[in-house]
Protein backbone atom coordinates (compact mmCIF):
# COMPACT_ATOMS: atom_id res chain seq x y z
CA UNK A 1 0.00 0.00 0.00
CA UNK A 2 2.01 3.02 -0.75
CA UNK A 3 1.94 6.69 0.47
CA UNK A 4 -1.39 7.91 -1.19
CA UNK A 5 -3.17 5.14 -0.89
CA UNK A 6 -2.62 5.21 3.30
CA UNK A 7 -3.39 9.44 3.08
CA UNK A 8 -6.87 8.71 1.31
CA UNK A 9 -7.97 6.29 4.24
CA UNK A 10 -6.64 8.00 6.55
CA UNK A 11 -8.74 11.27 5.40
CA UNK A 12 -11.80 9.03 5.11
CA UNK A 13 -10.86 8.23 8.76
CA UNK A 14 -10.67 11.44 10.22
CA UNK A 15 -14.28 12.86 8.31
CA UNK A 16 -16.14 10.15 9.50
CA UNK A 17 -14.81 10.17 12.89
CA UNK A 18 -15.88 13.60 13.40
CA UNK A 19 -19.40 12.53 13.09
CA UNK A 20 -18.78 9.55 15.34
CA UNK A 21 -20.83 11.19 18.38
CA UNK A 22 -23.92 11.92 16.71
CA UNK A 23 -24.08 8.42 14.68
CA UNK A 24 -23.61 6.28 17.86
CA UNK A 25 -26.52 8.34 19.72
CA UNK A 26 -28.64 6.94 16.94
CA UNK A 27 -30.47 3.94 18.08
CA UNK A 28 -31.18 2.74 14.06
CA UNK A 29 -27.62 1.67 13.25
CA UNK A 30 -28.85 0.87 9.49
CA UNK A 31 -29.81 4.46 8.96
CA UNK A 32 -25.94 5.06 10.59
CA UNK A 33 -24.51 2.26 8.40
CA UNK A 34 -25.87 4.44 5.23
CA UNK A 35 -24.00 7.17 6.35
CA UNK A 36 -20.90 6.84 7.18
CA UNK A 37 -18.44 4.07 5.98
CA UNK A 38 -19.30 1.40 9.05
CA UNK A 39 -18.62 -2.22 8.75
CA UNK A 40 -20.94 -4.57 9.78
CA UNK A 41 -20.83 -8.71 9.69
CA UNK A 42 -22.39 -11.48 10.33
CA UNK A 43 -21.20 -14.81 12.31
CA UNK A 44 -22.59 -17.81 12.28
CA UNK A 45 -21.89 -21.30 13.25
CA UNK A 46 -23.03 -24.96 12.89
CA UNK A 47 -24.12 -25.25 16.02
CA UNK A 48 -24.23 -23.64 19.61
CA UNK A 49 -23.28 -26.56 21.91
CA UNK A 50 -19.53 -28.44 21.52
CA UNK A 51 -17.67 -31.06 23.29
CA UNK A 52 -13.39 -30.19 23.77
CA UNK A 53 -11.55 -31.18 21.02
CA UNK A 54 -14.07 -31.05 18.59
CA UNK A 55 -14.72 -28.25 15.68
CA UNK A 56 -16.21 -25.07 15.63
CA UNK A 57 -17.60 -24.32 11.93
CA UNK A 58 -18.28 -21.26 11.31
CA UNK A 59 -18.74 -18.60 8.17
CA UNK A 60 -18.88 -14.59 8.77
CA UNK A 61 -20.62 -12.34 5.93
CA UNK A 62 -20.60 -8.89 4.67
CA UNK A 63 -23.37 -7.39 6.38
CA UNK A 64 -22.89 -3.54 5.46
CA UNK A 65 -24.72 -1.05 4.00
CA UNK A 66 -24.94 -1.87 -0.20
CA UNK A 67 -22.91 1.24 -0.56
CA UNK A 68 -20.13 -0.21 1.39
CA UNK A 69 -20.38 -3.02 0.27
CA UNK A 70 -19.96 -2.05 -3.36
CA UNK A 71 -16.48 -0.72 -1.81
CA UNK A 72 -13.02 -2.63 -2.26
CA UNK A 73 -12.42 -2.16 1.39
CA UNK A 74 -11.78 -5.47 3.85
CA UNK A 75 -9.99 -8.06 2.04
CA UNK A 76 -9.10 -9.86 5.84
CA UNK A 77 -11.37 -10.49 8.29
CA UNK A 78 -10.70 -11.82 12.20
CA UNK A 79 -12.66 -14.44 14.54
CA UNK A 80 -11.53 -15.03 17.95
CA UNK A 81 -12.67 -17.26 21.01
CA UNK A 82 -12.39 -15.76 24.14
CA UNK A 83 -13.95 -16.11 27.93
CA UNK A 84 -16.35 -13.51 29.12
CA UNK A 85 -13.63 -11.65 31.23
CA UNK A 86 -11.45 -11.56 27.72
CA UNK A 87 -9.32 -14.13 27.88
CA UNK A 88 -8.53 -15.21 24.22
CA UNK A 89 -8.23 -19.10 23.38
CA UNK A 90 -7.97 -18.62 19.66
CA UNK A 91 -7.80 -16.10 16.82
CA UNK A 92 -7.72 -16.31 13.42
CA UNK A 93 -6.84 -14.36 10.48
CA UNK A 94 -8.99 -15.41 7.11
CA UNK A 95 -9.12 -14.16 3.35
CA UNK A 96 -12.70 -12.38 2.92
CA UNK A 97 -14.13 -10.25 0.37
CA UNK A 98 -18.29 -10.86 1.03
CA UNK A 99 -17.81 -14.06 2.40
CA UNK A 100 -15.19 -16.13 4.88
CA UNK A 101 -15.61 -19.72 6.02
CA UNK A 102 -13.48 -21.93 8.48
CA UNK A 103 -13.05 -23.89 11.66
CA UNK A 104 -11.61 -23.49 15.26
CA UNK A 105 -10.13 -26.55 17.26
CA UNK A 106 -11.24 -27.01 20.31
CA UNK A 107 -8.60 -27.25 22.95
CA UNK A 108 -8.63 -30.39 25.62
CA UNK A 109 -7.63 -28.18 28.23
CA UNK A 110 -10.77 -25.50 28.01
CA UNK A 111 -12.73 -25.55 30.77
CA UNK A 112 -16.98 -26.32 30.94
CA UNK A 113 -18.52 -23.07 29.88
CA UNK A 114 -19.84 -20.54 27.72
CA UNK A 115 -17.98 -18.49 25.50
CA UNK A 116 -17.98 -16.46 22.75
CA UNK A 117 -16.83 -15.97 19.56
CA UNK A 118 -16.08 -12.17 18.27
CA UNK A 119 -15.43 -11.52 14.83
CA UNK A 120 -14.39 -7.73 12.92
CA UNK A 121 -12.13 -6.16 10.81
CA UNK A 122 -8.80 -4.26 11.08
CA UNK A 123 -11.18 -1.22 9.92
CA UNK A 124 -13.64 -2.17 12.44
CA UNK A 125 -11.14 -1.55 15.37
CA UNK A 126 -11.21 2.20 14.68
CA UNK A 127 -14.88 1.81 16.31
CA UNK A 128 -16.88 1.09 19.38
CA UNK A 129 -16.09 -2.96 19.85
CA UNK A 130 -20.22 -3.10 20.19
CA UNK A 131 -20.12 -3.20 16.37
CA UNK A 132 -17.85 -6.12 15.93
CA UNK A 133 -19.92 -9.21 16.23
CA UNK A 134 -20.56 -11.92 18.84
CA UNK A 135 -21.70 -15.25 19.07
CA UNK A 136 -21.71 -17.13 22.45
CA UNK A 137 -21.21 -21.35 22.40
CA UNK A 138 -21.47 -23.67 24.96
CA UNK A 139 -18.38 -25.78 25.76
CA UNK A 140 -18.48 -29.34 27.47
CA UNK A 141 -15.22 -30.94 28.54
CA UNK A 142 -15.53 -34.05 30.36
CA UNK A 143 -12.12 -34.68 31.01
CA UNK A 144 -12.32 -32.03 33.42
CA UNK A 145 -14.62 -31.18 36.38
CA UNK A 146 -13.88 -27.40 36.87
CA UNK A 147 -16.29 -24.67 35.38
CA UNK A 148 -15.23 -21.77 33.85
CA UNK A 149 -15.88 -18.70 36.49
CA UNK A 150 -16.12 -14.96 35.78
CA UNK A 151 -14.84 -11.57 37.58
CA UNK A 152 -17.71 -9.79 35.69
CA UNK A 153 -20.40 -8.24 37.64
CA UNK A 154 -23.08 -8.42 35.02
CA UNK A 155 -24.49 -12.17 35.37
CA UNK A 156 -27.15 -13.15 32.82
CA UNK A 157 -29.62 -16.20 33.56
CA UNK A 158 -29.98 -18.80 30.68
CA UNK A 159 -33.86 -17.17 29.94
CA UNK A 160 -32.46 -14.36 28.48
CA UNK A 161 -30.65 -16.01 25.67
CA UNK A 162 -33.85 -17.49 24.36
CA UNK A 163 -35.09 -19.78 20.89
CA UNK A 164 -34.61 -18.37 17.36
CA UNK A 165 -37.99 -17.65 15.57
CA UNK A 166 -38.34 -19.60 12.58
CA UNK A 167 -38.61 -18.03 9.71
CA UNK A 168 -41.60 -17.89 7.07
CA UNK A 169 -40.93 -18.19 3.52
CA UNK A 170 -38.54 -20.98 3.49
CA UNK A 171 -39.37 -24.56 2.82
CA UNK A 172 -37.46 -27.25 3.70
CA UNK A 173 -38.30 -30.92 2.32
CA UNK A 174 -37.21 -34.75 2.77
CA UNK A 175 -38.42 -37.90 0.82
CA UNK A 176 -39.38 -39.09 4.38
CA UNK A 177 -39.48 -38.01 7.96
CA UNK A 178 -37.25 -41.51 9.22
CA UNK A 179 -34.12 -43.15 8.37
CA UNK A 180 -31.61 -45.86 9.22
CA UNK A 181 -28.29 -45.63 9.94
CA UNK A 182 -25.89 -44.37 6.89
CA UNK A 183 -28.19 -43.60 4.80
CA UNK A 184 -28.29 -40.83 2.43
CA UNK A 185 -30.79 -37.63 2.81
CA UNK A 186 -31.83 -35.18 -0.02
CA UNK A 187 -33.10 -32.38 1.18
CA UNK A 188 -34.56 -29.79 -1.56
CA UNK A 189 -35.56 -26.62 -0.48
CA UNK A 190 -37.87 -23.56 -1.46
CA UNK A 191 -37.10 -20.06 -0.53
CA UNK A 192 -40.05 -17.75 -1.38
CA UNK A 193 -39.52 -14.77 0.41
CA UNK A 194 -37.73 -12.47 -2.09
CA UNK A 195 -36.13 -10.36 0.39
CA UNK A 196 -34.45 -13.63 1.67
CA UNK A 197 -32.96 -14.46 -1.87
CA UNK A 198 -29.60 -13.27 -1.04
CA UNK A 199 -25.75 -14.39 -1.46
CA UNK A 200 -25.53 -17.73 0.14
CA UNK A 201 -27.03 -19.89 2.03
CA UNK A 202 -25.69 -21.74 5.51
CA UNK A 203 -26.65 -25.50 5.99
CA UNK A 204 -26.58 -27.45 8.76
CA UNK A 205 -27.59 -30.52 10.20
CA UNK A 206 -27.00 -31.34 13.77
CA UNK A 207 -27.98 -33.01 17.05
CA UNK A 208 -31.64 -31.62 18.01
CA UNK A 209 -30.96 -29.45 21.43
CA UNK A 210 -26.92 -27.97 20.28
CA UNK A 211 -29.00 -25.88 17.66
CA UNK A 212 -28.36 -22.08 17.80
CA UNK A 213 -29.90 -19.46 20.11
CA UNK A 214 -30.37 -16.07 18.78
CA UNK A 215 -27.27 -14.05 20.43
CA UNK A 216 -27.78 -12.23 23.21
CA UNK A 217 -30.00 -9.09 23.31
CA UNK A 218 -27.73 -5.83 23.80
CA UNK A 219 -24.20 -7.49 23.84
CA UNK A 220 -22.67 -4.42 25.38
CA UNK A 221 -18.44 -4.34 24.92
CA UNK A 222 -16.97 -2.43 27.71
CA UNK A 223 -14.88 -0.06 25.65
CA UNK A 224 -16.54 2.42 23.27
CA UNK A 225 -13.61 4.23 22.16
CA UNK A 226 -13.23 5.14 18.47
CA UNK A 227 -9.36 6.29 16.91
CA UNK A 228 -8.34 6.88 13.59
CA UNK A 229 -5.45 4.12 13.68
CA UNK A 230 -6.64 1.46 11.58
CA UNK A 231 -6.69 1.80 7.79
CA UNK A 232 -8.62 -1.24 5.83
CA UNK A 233 -7.02 -4.03 4.71
CA UNK A 234 -7.35 -3.91 1.04
CA UNK A 235 -4.86 -6.35 -0.17
CA UNK A 236 -4.70 -8.70 1.94
CA UNK A 237 -3.43 -9.56 5.36
CA UNK A 238 -0.76 -6.98 6.65
CA UNK A 239 2.37 -5.70 9.73
CA UNK A 240 2.04 -2.04 10.64
CA UNK A 241 3.70 -0.44 13.31
CA UNK A 242 5.70 3.03 14.39
CA UNK A 243 9.17 3.30 14.01
CA UNK A 244 10.62 5.99 16.75
CA UNK A 245 13.96 7.48 18.11
CA UNK A 246 15.21 5.17 20.75
CA UNK A 247 16.85 8.29 22.68
CA UNK A 248 14.00 10.22 22.72
CA UNK A 249 10.98 8.13 21.65
CA UNK A 250 10.07 10.81 18.58
CA UNK A 251 8.37 9.56 15.53
CA UNK A 252 11.26 8.68 12.83
CA UNK A 253 9.52 9.97 9.14
CA UNK A 254 10.45 8.93 5.91
CA UNK A 255 12.80 6.17 7.20
CA UNK A 256 13.90 2.75 5.27
CA UNK A 257 12.04 -0.15 6.91
CA UNK A 258 12.77 -3.53 5.60
CA UNK A 259 10.55 -7.07 6.22
CA UNK A 260 11.66 -10.32 5.45
CA UNK A 261 9.13 -13.46 5.74
CA UNK A 262 11.30 -16.65 6.20
CA UNK A 263 10.04 -19.23 4.00
CA UNK A 264 11.10 -21.86 1.56
CA UNK A 265 11.77 -18.96 -0.98
CA UNK A 266 12.47 -15.70 1.85
CA UNK A 267 10.15 -12.84 0.97
CA UNK A 268 11.87 -9.06 1.04
CA UNK A 269 10.08 -5.90 1.68
CA UNK A 270 11.11 -2.33 1.65
CA UNK A 271 9.11 1.38 2.48
CA UNK A 272 9.57 4.22 3.79
CA UNK A 273 7.72 5.43 6.84
CA UNK A 274 5.08 8.15 6.56
CA UNK A 275 5.19 11.60 8.07
CA UNK A 276 4.40 9.89 11.59
CA UNK A 277 6.75 7.38 11.89
CA UNK A 278 4.31 4.59 10.50
CA UNK A 279 5.01 1.59 8.37
CA UNK A 280 2.37 -0.70 6.09
CA UNK A 281 3.39 -4.08 4.62
CA UNK A 282 0.91 -5.50 2.49
CA UNK A 283 1.59 -9.54 2.57
CA UNK A 284 -1.07 -10.51 0.50
CA UNK A 285 -2.78 -13.92 0.45
CA UNK A 286 0.18 -15.81 2.59
CA UNK A 287 -1.12 -18.72 4.98
CA UNK A 288 0.05 -20.19 7.96
CA UNK A 289 2.59 -19.17 10.43
CA UNK A 290 6.00 -17.29 9.86
CA UNK A 291 9.00 -15.66 11.60
CA UNK A 292 9.21 -12.50 10.13
CA UNK A 293 12.49 -10.21 10.57
CA UNK A 294 11.54 -6.29 10.06
CA UNK A 295 15.08 -3.88 10.45
CA UNK A 296 15.25 0.10 10.00
CA UNK A 297 18.34 1.90 8.60
CA UNK A 298 18.17 5.83 10.65
CA UNK A 299 18.98 8.60 8.03
CA UNK A 300 21.43 10.46 10.39
CA UNK A 301 24.64 9.63 13.03
CA UNK A 302 22.83 9.54 16.42
CA UNK A 303 19.57 8.29 15.46
CA UNK A 304 18.80 4.83 17.11
CA UNK A 305 15.50 3.39 15.53
CA UNK A 306 13.24 1.49 17.51
CA UNK A 307 10.67 -0.70 15.83
CA UNK A 308 7.24 -0.41 17.66
CA UNK A 309 5.02 -3.79 15.60
CA UNK A 310 1.23 -3.01 16.48
CA UNK A 311 -0.70 -6.14 17.93
CA UNK A 312 -2.31 -7.48 15.00
CA UNK A 313 -5.53 -8.55 16.49
CA UNK A 314 -7.64 -6.59 19.12
CA UNK A 315 -6.22 -4.85 22.30
CA UNK A 316 -9.18 -3.47 23.72
CA UNK A 317 -10.32 -4.72 26.94
CA UNK A 318 -13.76 -6.58 26.22
CA UNK A 319 -15.87 -7.66 29.47
CA UNK A 320 -18.52 -9.58 28.04
CA UNK A 321 -21.28 -11.17 29.90
CA UNK A 322 -20.96 -14.27 31.84
CA UNK A 323 -24.03 -16.75 31.73
CA UNK A 324 -23.31 -19.92 33.97
CA UNK A 325 -24.24 -23.11 31.57
CA UNK A 326 -27.47 -24.80 32.17
CA UNK A 327 -26.90 -28.12 33.97
CA UNK A 328 -30.83 -29.19 33.84
CA UNK A 329 -31.57 -32.78 33.89
CA UNK A 330 -32.52 -32.37 30.44
CA UNK A 331 -29.17 -30.39 29.57
CA UNK A 332 -27.13 -32.92 31.45
CA UNK A 333 -28.34 -36.10 29.35
CA UNK A 334 -27.77 -34.34 26.08
CA UNK A 335 -24.12 -33.05 27.41
CA UNK A 336 -23.48 -36.73 28.45
CA UNK A 337 -24.32 -37.98 25.19
CA UNK A 338 -22.44 -35.69 22.96
CA UNK A 339 -19.70 -36.28 25.39
CA UNK A 340 -19.73 -39.73 25.06
CA UNK A 341 -20.41 -39.94 20.74
CA UNK A 342 -17.32 -36.89 20.67
CA UNK A 343 -15.21 -39.39 22.84
CA UNK A 344 -15.80 -42.32 20.84
CA UNK A 345 -15.75 -40.55 17.62
CA UNK A 346 -12.21 -38.92 18.51
CA UNK A 347 -11.04 -42.63 19.49
CA UNK A 348 -11.78 -43.78 16.18
CA UNK A 349 -11.00 -41.05 14.03
CA UNK A 350 -8.31 -41.37 11.42
CA UNK A 351 -5.22 -38.62 12.02
CA UNK A 352 -4.31 -36.95 9.27
CA UNK A 353 -1.34 -35.10 9.73
CA UNK A 354 -2.65 -32.36 7.34
CA UNK A 355 0.43 -29.96 6.86
CA UNK A 356 -0.64 -26.05 6.52
CA UNK A 357 -0.58 -24.92 3.38
CA UNK A 358 2.13 -22.19 2.56
CA UNK A 359 0.83 -20.46 -0.59
CA UNK A 360 2.59 -17.39 -1.66
CA UNK A 361 5.75 -19.93 -2.82
CA UNK A 362 7.29 -18.34 -5.53
CA UNK A 363 10.20 -19.82 -8.02
CA UNK A 364 12.45 -17.12 -8.18
CA UNK A 365 13.26 -13.46 -6.04
CA UNK A 366 11.12 -10.92 -6.17
CA UNK A 367 13.19 -9.08 -8.82
CA UNK A 368 13.10 -11.63 -11.30
CA UNK A 369 15.81 -12.99 -13.33
CA UNK A 370 19.18 -11.57 -12.38
CA UNK A 371 21.43 -9.76 -15.03
CA UNK A 372 24.51 -11.06 -13.44
CA UNK A 373 24.67 -14.40 -11.40
CA UNK A 374 27.61 -15.54 -9.41
CA UNK A 375 27.97 -18.95 -8.35
CA UNK A 376 30.64 -19.22 -5.33
CA UNK A 377 32.07 -22.78 -6.20
CA UNK A 378 32.35 -22.48 -9.91
CA UNK A 379 35.46 -20.40 -9.07
CA UNK A 380 38.76 -20.72 -6.93
CA UNK A 381 39.16 -19.85 -4.06
CA UNK A 382 39.44 -16.29 -2.41
CA UNK A 383 39.96 -14.99 1.06
CA UNK A 384 36.81 -12.04 1.01
CA UNK A 385 33.79 -11.46 -0.44
CA UNK A 386 35.68 -7.77 -1.39
CA UNK A 387 38.13 -9.91 -3.27
CA UNK A 388 35.52 -11.87 -5.41
CA UNK A 389 33.51 -8.62 -5.91
CA UNK A 390 37.03 -7.14 -7.58
CA UNK A 391 37.70 -10.32 -9.79
CA UNK A 392 34.66 -11.77 -10.56
CA UNK A 393 31.85 -9.31 -10.57
CA UNK A 394 31.63 -6.44 -13.23
CA UNK A 395 29.23 -3.41 -12.68
CA UNK A 396 29.50 -4.01 -9.05
CA UNK A 397 31.79 -1.85 -6.83
CA UNK A 398 33.11 -1.21 -3.25
CA UNK A 399 33.19 2.54 -2.56
CA UNK A 400 34.81 4.50 0.33
CA UNK A 401 32.92 7.23 1.92
CA UNK A 402 35.66 8.72 3.98
CA UNK A 403 36.07 5.72 6.68
CA UNK A 404 33.38 3.54 5.93
CA UNK A 405 32.94 0.88 3.05
CA UNK A 406 29.66 1.27 0.60
CA UNK A 407 28.55 -0.66 -1.97
CA UNK A 408 27.53 0.47 -5.34
CA UNK A 409 25.99 -0.67 -8.68
CA UNK A 410 27.44 1.27 -12.19
CA UNK A 411 26.24 1.42 -15.49
CA UNK A 412 25.23 4.29 -18.03
CA UNK A 413 21.98 4.69 -16.03
CA UNK A 414 21.94 7.97 -13.97
CA UNK A 415 20.51 6.78 -11.55
CA UNK A 416 22.74 4.23 -10.78
CA UNK A 417 25.15 7.12 -9.07
CA UNK A 418 22.46 8.87 -7.31
CA UNK A 419 20.48 5.92 -5.66
CA UNK A 420 22.07 3.43 -3.42
CA UNK A 421 21.67 -0.29 -3.64
CA UNK A 422 19.48 -2.50 -2.30
CA UNK A 423 21.53 -5.05 -0.58
CA UNK A 424 20.43 -8.60 0.93
CA UNK A 425 21.41 -11.47 2.64
CA UNK A 426 18.70 -14.64 2.46
CA UNK A 427 16.40 -11.91 1.31
CA UNK A 428 17.10 -9.40 4.72
CA UNK A 429 18.07 -5.88 3.84
CA UNK A 430 21.48 -5.20 5.16
CA UNK A 431 21.83 -1.36 5.78
CA UNK A 432 25.35 -1.87 7.16
CA UNK A 433 27.37 -3.14 3.81
CA UNK A 434 30.82 -3.84 5.71
CA UNK A 435 28.95 -6.56 7.17
CA UNK A 436 28.38 -7.72 3.85
CA UNK A 437 32.32 -7.45 3.51
CA UNK A 438 33.00 -8.96 6.40
CA UNK A 439 31.45 -12.45 5.83
CA UNK A 440 33.16 -15.80 5.08
CA UNK A 441 33.43 -16.43 1.38
CA UNK A 442 32.91 -20.12 2.56
CA UNK A 443 29.40 -19.83 4.01
CA UNK A 444 28.30 -18.12 0.53
CA UNK A 445 26.36 -19.94 -1.94
CA UNK A 446 25.79 -17.29 -4.54
CA UNK A 447 25.28 -13.77 -5.88
CA UNK A 448 22.77 -12.33 -7.68
CA UNK A 449 22.88 -8.62 -9.39
CA UNK A 450 20.65 -6.43 -10.70
CA UNK A 451 22.34 -4.09 -12.69
CA UNK A 452 19.24 -0.92 -13.37
CA UNK A 453 17.66 1.01 -11.21
CA UNK A 454 14.99 -0.84 -9.30
CA UNK A 455 11.42 0.64 -8.10
CA UNK A 456 9.50 -0.62 -5.32
CA UNK A 457 6.61 0.90 -3.77
CA UNK A 458 8.03 4.86 -3.23
CA UNK A 459 11.24 3.51 -2.99
CA UNK A 460 14.19 3.86 -5.94
CA UNK A 461 16.98 1.89 -5.93
CA UNK A 462 20.46 1.94 -7.33
CA UNK A 463 19.72 -2.23 -8.32
CA UNK A 464 20.11 -4.76 -6.43
CA UNK A 465 22.95 -6.77 -4.83
CA UNK A 466 22.01 -10.33 -3.37
CA UNK A 467 23.68 -12.90 -1.61
CA UNK A 468 22.49 -16.50 -0.39
CA UNK A 469 23.72 -18.27 2.28
CA UNK A 470 24.59 -22.53 2.16
CA UNK A 471 22.82 -22.81 4.97
CA UNK A 472 19.63 -19.99 5.02
CA UNK A 473 21.45 -18.70 7.96
CA UNK A 474 22.56 -15.28 6.93
CA UNK A 475 26.16 -16.69 6.98
CA UNK A 476 26.75 -15.75 10.26
CA UNK A 477 25.90 -12.00 9.34
CA UNK A 478 24.96 -10.01 13.11
CA UNK A 479 21.78 -8.59 12.51
CA UNK A 480 21.14 -5.03 13.53
CA UNK A 481 20.21 -3.97 16.65
CA UNK A 482 17.36 -1.90 15.42
CA UNK A 483 15.86 -5.48 13.80
CA UNK A 484 13.62 -8.08 15.51
CA UNK A 485 12.46 -11.19 14.97
CA UNK A 486 8.52 -11.57 15.69
CA UNK A 487 6.30 -14.70 15.07
CA UNK A 488 3.42 -13.23 13.14
CA UNK A 489 0.02 -15.07 12.27
CA UNK A 490 -1.52 -14.84 8.60
CA UNK A 491 -4.41 -16.55 6.82
CA UNK A 492 -6.25 -19.56 8.21
CA UNK A 493 -7.10 -22.27 5.89
CA UNK A 494 -10.66 -21.56 5.19
CA UNK A 495 -13.27 -24.65 5.01
CA UNK A 496 -16.70 -23.70 3.43
CA UNK A 497 -18.49 -27.49 3.64
CA UNK A 498 -17.70 -30.39 6.12
CA UNK A 499 -19.05 -33.36 4.47
CA UNK A 500 -16.64 -36.41 4.73
CA UNK A 501 -17.05 -39.35 3.58
CA UNK A 502 -19.00 -42.49 5.39
CA UNK A 503 -15.55 -44.64 7.28
CA UNK A 504 -15.78 -48.47 7.24
CA UNK A 505 -18.07 -50.28 8.86
CA UNK A 506 -15.91 -51.21 11.72
CA UNK A 507 -15.07 -47.46 12.39
CA UNK A 508 -17.64 -45.90 13.98
CA UNK A 509 -19.35 -42.65 12.44
CA UNK A 510 -20.56 -40.89 15.64
CA UNK A 511 -20.08 -37.01 14.32
CA UNK A 512 -22.25 -34.59 16.08
CA UNK A 513 -22.61 -32.45 12.98
CA UNK A 514 -23.93 -34.46 9.75
CA UNK A 515 -23.34 -31.66 7.26
CA UNK A 516 -22.16 -28.20 7.06
CA UNK A 517 -22.22 -25.97 4.00
CA UNK A 518 -21.70 -22.18 3.96
CA UNK A 519 -21.83 -21.75 0.10
CA UNK A 520 -25.42 -22.97 -1.17
CA UNK A 521 -27.47 -21.22 -3.19
CA UNK A 522 -30.89 -21.06 -5.24
CA UNK A 523 -31.96 -21.12 -8.67
CA UNK A 524 -34.21 -18.39 -10.46
CA UNK A 525 -37.33 -19.75 -8.72
CA UNK A 526 -35.80 -19.68 -5.62
CA UNK A 527 -34.92 -23.43 -4.72
CA UNK A 528 -31.98 -25.70 -4.32
CA UNK A 529 -30.95 -29.15 -2.53
CA UNK A 530 -27.95 -31.04 -0.78
CA UNK A 531 -27.40 -34.43 0.00
CA UNK A 532 -25.70 -35.80 2.84
CA UNK A 533 -25.18 -39.41 4.84
CA UNK A 534 -26.85 -40.35 8.37
CA UNK A 535 -23.75 -41.84 11.04
CA UNK A 536 -24.25 -44.61 13.16
CA UNK A 537 -25.60 -41.66 16.13
CA UNK A 538 -29.98 -41.98 16.46
CA UNK A 539 -31.73 -40.09 17.41
CA UNK A 540 -33.85 -36.30 16.27
CA UNK A 541 -31.43 -34.22 13.45
CA UNK A 542 -32.24 -31.11 12.77
CA UNK A 543 -31.81 -29.38 9.21
CA UNK A 544 -31.25 -25.77 9.63
CA UNK A 545 -30.88 -23.37 6.94
CA UNK A 546 -29.46 -19.57 7.39
CA UNK A 547 -28.99 -16.40 5.58
CA UNK A 548 -29.25 -12.66 5.66
CA UNK A 549 -32.14 -10.44 3.78
CA UNK A 550 -31.85 -7.53 1.85
CA UNK A 551 -32.12 -5.68 5.09
CA UNK A 552 -29.18 -7.10 6.51
CA UNK A 553 -31.90 -9.55 9.14
CA UNK A 554 -31.11 -13.06 9.60
CA UNK A 555 -33.67 -16.02 8.88
CA UNK A 556 -33.64 -19.09 9.91
CA UNK A 557 -35.57 -22.49 9.50
CA UNK A 558 -35.72 -25.85 10.52
CA UNK A 559 -37.00 -28.99 9.05
CA UNK A 560 -36.96 -32.21 11.74
CA UNK A 561 -35.51 -36.20 10.60
CA UNK A 562 -35.51 -39.38 12.78
CA UNK A 563 -32.64 -41.40 12.99
CA UNK A 564 -33.46 -44.96 13.72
Amino acid sequence: MNTKQIAYYLAILITFLFVEKNLMAQTNLAEAKKQKLIEQIWLTTDRQIYCAEESILFSIYNNSATPMQRNDWSQVVYIELLTPDGEIIEQQKLDYTQEASGKIKLPRWMLTGNYYLRAYTRWMRNFPSQLQDYKMVSIINPFRQELLESNVKQNLQDKNHSSTTYTPGVEIGTTKQNYIQREQVTVDYTITAPDYQQGSVVATVVRKGTEQSTKLSGINATNNATSSEFIPETRGVSVSGTVVNETDSLPLPYTLVGLTVFKDNPENLNLLTNENGRFFFDLGDLKGNYELFISSKGKEEGVHPLILVDNDFETRLTTLPFIPIDFSPKNRELYETLSFTSQVHQLYQEQQAQKQAQKYQKEAAFYGTPDFSLDFDAYIELPSVEEYLHELVPRVRVKKNHTRKTLAVTGADPELSIYSPLVLIDMVSVFDTEKILALDPKRLKKMEVISQPYIRGDITYGGIISFFSRKGDLAGLDLPSAGRFISYKLLAETQATFQPELPGERIPDLRNCLFWSSELTTDKQGTGSFSFHTGDNTGTYLIILQGINQNGKAWQASHEIQIQ
